[in-house]
């Protein structure tokens, strides 16, 4: 129980600052930040795995090293203690507009994990450059769901495998992404999946930032009126009326069945696992009847929101606030002026 209570080790314990990153996009939908001690997490896995297997876990890292040529261990020691995932919406909206990322900086040589990323990739790899910074775009597919895993090929494992395993029904495989493009430059490992928004980020496209924005800063000061910033180790901040937009047009568009979101993709997930021949989910209620005018009819009062997670010495503890939106508060003070006749 220690062993896997140590894996989640997420305390601030350098204080870092946690404000957005320079490549965050002024009009992102979302932003999540969080330290997490890699190294240490990585440490923890291996008595777990030996657990299972007696010294699995030596026999696991040399046939990574073996097989790939690359020292996990060392690449492991090499992030930094952080990783952030951030979101911004493609418009115009359509099945393929949510943008996802996840960013983890790291120190070293950036060709050593170049180098790092290349030979644990398997998909097509494109090189591009920009001025002075170099990167990997690489599109790694996803794999086939009908492929069997050979437990036998796998060397770090003992010869006794339990029979009953060959007899277990396959499980196909869920990727919440159909592709994922990764990346690295200016000493940040990006993770994305579409490409047009790893390369912005690879990029830092200049939109301004995120943190200067009006209802990021009322966000935050709302949260620092509840809480103790040098117990924080994680913040998010959400724009709610974006974050749901694509879903809702999917939605209203009867869309769902298509659209690669990853509630979407989930959805397709338990839906399909009920019907496995069925090539493609039909949408499960008709949302044509939804308003066609999103920006003026729901968006008003869908405010930004957002919650921090705090370390304290009995575990964690989250606390979070929405905020309202001021033409949400001017739509509501309209309709009671409306109804009672006066007028302003």
């Amino acid at each position: 129980k220690a062993r896997c209570l140590k894996l989640f080790d997420w305390e601030n314990a350098a204080a870092l600052p946690l404000q957005p990153e320079p490549f965050v996009p002024a009009a992102a939908d979302t932003w999540f930040t969080m330290t997490w001690n890699f190294a240490r997490t990585f440490e923890n896995i291996g008595p777990i795995v030996d657990e299972f297997q007696k010294d699995g876990w030596e026999r696991l890292l040399n046939s990574w090293e073996k097989d790939m040529g690359v020292n996990v261990t060392q690449l492991v020691s090499n992030l930094n203690n952080r990783f952030t995932v951030l979101a911004a919406t493609r418009r115009p909206i359509d099945e393929g507009s949510e943008r996802i990322a996840v960013a983890i900086p790291f120190s070293g040589d950036q060709n050593d994990i170049l180098l790092a990323v290349k030979k644990m990739s398997d998909g097509r790899m494109v090189v591009a450059a920009d001025g002075t910074t170099s990167y990997l775009l690489i599109e790694k597919a996803e794999l086939d769901p009908d492929e069997e895993m050979e437990l036998d090929n796998m060397d770090f494992l003992d010869e006794e495998v339990d029979p009953n395993l060959e007899q277990e029904e396959t499980v196909k495989q869920f990727n919440l992404f159909e592709k994922k493009y990764i990346g690295v430059a200016n000493n940040y490992l990006f993770i994305a999946n579409q490409e047009d928004f790893l390369v912005e980020l690879l990029n830092e496209v200049p939109a301004g930032k995120i943190a200067e924005a009006e209802d990021y800063r009322m966000v935050r000061e709302a949260l620092a009126a509840m809480t103790r910033s040098s117990r924080i180790s994680a913040v998010q901040f959400g724009r709610n009326d974006q974050t749901l937009e694509v879903n809702y047009e999917m939605l209203r568009q009867n869309k769902m069945g298509s659209s690669q979101t990853s509630m979407a993709r989930i959805l397709n997930q338990l839906f399909n696992n009920q019907n496995p021949d069925q090539p493609q989910r039909p949408q499960q209620i008709d949302g044509s009847t939804l308003p066609a005018d999103y920006q003026n009819v729901v968006a008003p009062y869908l405010g930004p929101s957002g919650w921090v997670l705090e370390r304290t010495g009995d575990g964690w503890l989250m606390s979070g606030c929405i905020v309202k939106k001021k033409i949400a508060q001017e739509l509501v003070r309209r309709n009671e002026q409306e109804k009672t006749g006066t007028r302003r």
